[in-house]
């Protein structure tokens, strides 16, 4: 597990001092629960990148201070009782109440003729794949899987002849919620919680209960091709806004009257920029100013190889603008088909409805094995094995390229995802040249004229942009890839 933390070198408190105020201000605000395990002491350091002893002493402290607990052999947990509640008990409010209730949900169902496929199969005789947004195939925890399986098929006969909750087993539900908490930030009741199919479920969920003809959809530009024919396709006016190294351009953003932005954070596809704190800010107040509803795609946040992950933007949302959606394609793998949502109070009995009409749920055993592989603590130590092999991929493809292409080689978004941006130098080639090229040397590298990506014309310098997945080739693979890319620029 890793904390949303966020250091300041240059700060004027010191680095203990910011690492217990931020763990304290997580557990005050709910989003590490009580009972909660932390991080041992070398896995926070090693994500800081500070000294162990720094950790121990924010430990320390908010040991002496009653908030958390060593357990002999077992760890570090947030304590059962924080000492706020020997003191006073707070009544809690269940109907959450939002401005945005005026906003108009549409259940009108919508059709709209499109040819296009998105999901396309590359029949090339490819054999060095730099494949955008796999999984390693070889890393699925099969023994684990098997193991879990088994432990639940004792109880699956009741479950396996009877339907499930349409929206998702409940306590797949609660353990979502609790690591929403601990690794971005959010507080959210396990009931805002929806599971799916994957993010694109949940787009067309979105999309049924609030686009209609003409409705204004704002879509990073370029950005995620799926999405854009799904809200075309349900008659929206969709509204480009460019990014940059920072992410979406919130002074680019309309000014007016807007329903949906479609935005990806973490790492915006496919240019890889992670967007930083001060626009997530922005962009809840900006969706405040005209009504819209913020769709946070958090698609692959795992995989960040520098410094702590970001807050998600839902975790800065004391407004109910924001809907979440984020699956497990990108670190079990897309095979397992679960993904979920987490939306505003007001929209919960809406977005249920509407989930009802898409399917009546997800397999029993598949969420309950989900279930126990996320409880468990085999989800953490499964991402710590995958983090370290794709470290160790994209480590390979860094240092292959500048080895053949000198250490001024142009590279974007290698600090988390798994894939990098490559910007070739203009007096060589442009990246369409260069990808027709590779097909015959047997290499697949690709462009911003990917089948997934819209609006390829809006970065700048898209003709010498190529994009690299690390993820799913070898070393052995990438380093012949790379050796083959560079005897083939010599000829140009």
């Amino acid at each position: 597990m890793e904390l949303p933390l966020i250091i300041d070198l240059d700060g004027k408190q010191s680095l203990q001092v910011q690492i217990h105020n931020q763990i304290l201000d997580l557990i005050l605000s709910g989003s590490l629960e009580n009972g909660c395990r932390l991080p041992s002491s070398r896995d926070l350091s090693d994500q800081l990148d500070v000294s162990r002893n720094t950790i121990k002493g924010a430990f320390d402290k908010l040991l002496e201070e009653g908030y958390i607990e060593s357990r002999a052999g077992s760890g570090t947990y947030v304590s059962t009782i924080l000492p706020e509640q020997t003191i006073s008990v707070e009544e809690k409010n269940d109907q959450q109440k939002s401005i945005k209730n005026e906003r108009p949900i549409d259940l009108e169902e919508k059709t709209k003729g499109n040819e296009e496929r998105l999901y396309k199969r590359d029949v090339s005789d490819i054999l060095y794949d730099f494949q955008l947004e796999r999984t390693d195939p070889n890393s699925f925890p099969v023994k684990t899987w098997r193991r879990l399986i088994n432990d639940r098929l004792g109880s699956a006969k009741a479950n396996m002849t009877k339907y499930g909750e349409p929206i998702g087993h409940p306590e797949l539900r609660r353990a979502i919620a609790t690591r929403l908490g601990s690794t971005r930030g959010m507080v959210i009741d396990p009931d805002q919680i929806i599971i799916l199919t994957g993010i694109q479920q949940g787009l067309n969920i979105v999309s049924h209960l609030l686009v209609r003809k003409g409705s204004k959809v704002v879509l990073e530009a370029p950005g995620y091709r799926g999405a854009s024919y799904l809200f075309e396709n349900y008659g929206a006016d969709l509204v480009p806004v460019p990014v940059d190294e920072h992410g979406v351009m919130i002074d680019k953003l309309p000014s007016t009257h807007t329903d949906i932005a479609f935005i990806t954070p973490s790492r915006q596809f496919p240019l890889c920029a992670t967007l930083s704190v001060e626009r997530r800010k922005g962009l809840i107040n900006w969706a405040e100013k005209v009504g819209a509803y913020i769709l946070e795609v958090d698609y692959d946040s795992d995989f960040r190889y520098e410094g702590s992950p970001l807050p998600a933007i839902k975790s800065f949302d004391d407004q109910n603008s924001v809907i979440y959606l984020s699956s497990f394609s990108k670190s079990i793998g897309p095979g397992l088909r679960i993904g979920y949502m987490v939306v505003p109070p007001e929209l919960v009995e809406h977005a249920k409805s509407s989930k009802v009409l898409l399917d009546y749920g997800l397999p029993w055993l598949d969420q309950v094995v989900l279930t126990d592989f996320l409880t468990t603590g085999s989800f953490d130590n499964y991402l710590k094995r995958l983090r370290r092999l794709y470290i160790s991929r994209r480590d390979c493809l860094v240092d292959t390229l500048k080895e053949k292409f000198g250490t001024d080689v142009d590279l974007k978004g290698t600090d988390c995802g798994t894939h990098l941006i490559w910007r070739l130098p203009e007096s060589t080639t442009d990246a369409i040249t260069l990808q027709k090229k590779m097909v015959e040397q047997q290499v697949g590298v690709y462009t911003l004229d990917h089948h997934t990506v819209s609006n390829p014309e809006m970065a700048s310098d898209n003709e010498q942009i190529v994009m690299l997945g690390y993820a799913a080739i070898e070393k052995d693979n990438i380093r012949e890839g790379v050796c083959r890319i560079a005897a083939r620029f010599e000829g140009f």
